[in-house]
């Protein structure tokens, strides 16, 4: 079982896409003993410009991700406020920068390397 909630009044530029904040939510059944006593009920939330869900409900994230172990719907609703409240949409957006302008001079570091050594075998 997966949701995701596209906020289409935040929006960021990112490698020149335009992309919206997103929140979404995965429960898997298969990560639950449903033979046994009830126990914790685990759930994965996200908040992210790019998320992927694959099909067997693994999430990838460039924002923030984090498993929750729940008993009823209050401790869930709780949980997830926290998790919404606590989230720091600058302090993502200055790391996806940051990663950006790494890549990026990673990148040219390696153009610069393959140029040298063109020009070495060039001898």
């Amino acid at each position: 079982m997966a949701f995701i909630i596209r906020i289409p009044t935040i929006t960021e530029t990112i490698n020149g896409n335009t992309l919206a904040l997103t929140v979404g939510g995965v429960r898997a059944l298969n990560t639950e003993n449903l033979y046994n006593k009830k126990t914790y009920e685990k759930f994965k939330v996200f908040i992210g410009f790019q998320n992927m869900v694959c099909c067997n409900l693994c999430i990838s994230t460039d924002g923030y991700m984090e498993e929750l172990k729940v008993m009823s719907i209050v401790d869930l609703q709780d949980k997830i406020f926290q998790l919404f409240t606590s989230y720091d949409i600058n302090r993502h957006i200055n790391a996806q920068t940051k990663r950006m302008i790494y890549m990026f001079l990673l990148k040219v570091k390696t153009i610069h390397i393959k140029k040298i050594a063109i020009s070495l075998m060039s001898f």
